[in-house]
């Protein structure tokens, strides 16, 4: 994929450092232009759907969702925006997502930090708690694994990866 170096004049991108694949996304390593000082790094999602979903015109991308929820557990999408790119051989306007970055996956996390049995009970608490909020709007997940699942430098849960998720009408 042949993406420029620069979103809407706001985000750098580091396109050569993947920091992240899915099956419909690369995410790249960025930076707020405007906060070039500091070089608080930053992830950008740019999302790859396959080319029939590409034609429907994006009207509900799941990755969306976190936008509309308020809980401190739940990954928070900074800006959206979409990115002219050139995508098997074609001209493609895709969109992009910019997030935080975290630190570590949950097992990453459980493996270099090893976590004292309170604090994997705290984790779990957290879980369960983000999992409810989300439920108790109808929202499903659907890729609930330890890979979207980070830890802030506080130890904090912070659930990602919205890209499967669906809101689940009565």
């Amino acid at each position: 994929m042949n993406i420029p170096g620069v979103i809407d004049g706001k985000y750098r991108i580091n396109i050569t450092n993947i920091i992240g694949e899915g099956r419909f996304s690369h995410i790249y390593l960025s930076h707020d232009k405007s906060d070039e000082a500091q070089l608080r790094p930053l992830a950008v999602k740019v999302i790859c759907l396959p080319k029939r979903k590409r034609k429907l015109g994006q009207k509900h991308l799941p990755d969306l969702i976190p936008t509309t929820l308020s809980h401190p557990n739940v990954g928070k999408i900074l800006y959206s925006s979409t990115l002219n790119a050139k995508y098997d051989e074609e001209d493609y306007s895709l969109p992009v997502l910019v997030m935080e970055v975290y630190p570590a996956s949950l097992n990453k996390y459980i493996c270099t930090k090893r976590p004292s049995h309170d604090q994997r009970l705290h984790m779990l608490q957290q879980l369960y708690s983000v999992v409810n909020y989300t439920h108790s709007l109808h929202i499903v997940h659907y890729d609930l694994k330890p890979e979207n699942i980070m830890v802030s430098e506080e130890g904090k849960l912070i659930l990602i990866d919205f890209g499967l998720s669906r809101r689940i009408v009565n």
